[in-house]
């Protein structure tokens, strides 16, 4: 049973080939319209009582009480994009690994360095 003082809570089993654990989210319920955005939040999942990673995701819940539902949010090649407002921040990163005291190590497709 659901108020609005006490948010429900969303299972979310998470399978590849075969399953992978149970994650416990809790939406974020909307009222007549609102427009407060979703945030990304780490959410653990779990297998048998032990940890076994965490799902990143944000929910939203929308009761129909007479207003207007969002848009859908537009697809590419039958696939829903991420809006732009959740969607995490990406940027281009380089690391640099220095090694010294490498000794024995056989050659594996190693390129010359001027």
């Amino acid at each position: 049973y659901f108020t609005p003082l006490r948010d429900p809570n969303i299972l979310l089993p998470t399978q590849g080939s075969d399953f992978l654990g149970r994650a416990i989210a809790t939406p974020i319920v909307k009222l007549g319209g609102e427009h407060q955005m979703a945030k990304l939040n780490w959410h653990p999942i779990t297998r048998g009582g032990e940890p076994a990673g965490e799902l990143l995701g944000a929910f939203e819940l929308y009761l129909n009480e007479g207003a207007e539902l969002p848009f859908m949010p537009p697809t590419r090649q039958d696939v829903y994009q991420v809006p732009s407002g959740i969607r995490p921040v990406m940027q281009l990163t380089r690391i640099e690994v220095l090694t010294w005291g490498v000794r024995h190590m056989k050659k594996f497709q190693l390129a010359a360095v001027n």
